[in-house]
């Protein structure tokens, strides 16, 4: 039934594709423009890569601090100087709610997190 109704809205509702991707979209140029690399993510889940596995635990907290819930993904779930932080954007997200996870990734680079 799940599935069912999953096709249903796809054939109905094409807005919410167009809209996921153009969200997608922003939220990834953005974090490049910012300095961030997203290793190439071609989804919405995208990673923001920081690499020390110790930063990464410190991201996801400086987030979590502004309610911001994006979970730190470090090893040995991912190699070893490989850690991230994993977000995924919905075709709900606002551009103001992107713009704010923006910002707040941005301040958090800036102050050194």
């Amino acid at each position: 039934a799940a599935i069912t109704a999953s096709v249903k809205v796809v054939q109905e509702e094409p807005d919410l594709r167009e809209r996921l991707w153009q969200n997608r979209n922003y939220l990834v140029d953005n974090i490049k423009r910012i300095g961030f690399s997203t290793m190439q993510s071609k989804t919405q889940i995208i990673p923001l890569f920081l690499g020390d596995e110790m930063r990464s635990a410190n991201f996801a907290e400086g987030l979590f601090e502004r309610n911001i819930f994006a979970p730190a993904v470090r090893w040995p779930a991912v190699p070893l100087g490989q850690a991230r932080i994993r977000v995924t954007v919905t075709a709900q997200h606002s551009k103001e709610q992107i713009d704010q996870f923006l910002n707040v990734i941005q301040d958090l680079k800036i102050k050194g997190v």
